[in-house]
């Protein structure tokens, strides 16, 4: 009957000390080094190696996608729109590369002549790598906030000159983004 006595103790006092499963923590809001002077809410990035910051930077929540938008208003507003499927999983790297059927994240750099279109840059279906992506390092549903970074070698110009002013190639690296939807 001791022995029996002790056996429940020690059972007892195994399942009463069972430690709680940690709680995850929070993410942090990550630190970036941003190449270009930014405010609380930017989007930046180096297009062929020199700064691009915005006085625009927007995001879109709709049904169907994510789109933020980093432009710089003037004569002939331009920018570049990001565009994250509500099926894409946050967690992952997310490429910009078109694929039939599968779309998680696009990007495209448009220039706009009042109502219409200047031209664009883009990334041709089938024709995007690995080094065209966007990573979301930060979402919280609760405050709308979403930060990350991307890059992306446009291989596509389809431009309206004149009076749209456009370099051949666009490159842009070094790019990071803090936005809210307002």
């Amino acid at each position: 009957m001791k022995n029996l006595s002790i056996f429940l103790i020690v059972i007892t006092c195994f399942f009463a000390c069972e430690k709680e499963e940690p709680v995850p923590p929070m993410p942090t809001m990550p630190i970036y080094d941003v190449p270009c002077e930014v405010e609380e809410y930017y989007g930046a990035f180096l297009q062929n190696g020199e700064c691009f910051v915005d006085n625009e930077v927007t995001l879109l929540v709709t049904n169907i996608d994510r789109i933020f938008r980093i432009g710089k208003q003037g004569m002939i507003p331009e920018g570049i729109n990001l565009s994250i499927s509500h099926e894409a999983n946050l967690m992952d790297t997310l490429f910009l590369r078109p694929v039939a059927g599968v779309n998680n994240a696009s990007v495209l750099y448009t220039y706009r002549l009042g109502d219409s279109s200047g031209g664009t840059f883009s990334i041709s279906p089938g024709t995007g790598t690995d080094q065209d992506f966007i990573i979301i390092d930060y979402f919280n549903a609760d405050t709308t906030e979403m930060m990350g970074r991307f890059q992306c070698r446009f291989n596509d110009r389809s431009i309206a000159e004149p009076p749209v002013v456009a370099p051949d190639t666009m490159v842009i690296t070094e790019g990071y983004f803090r936005v809210k939807v307002e």
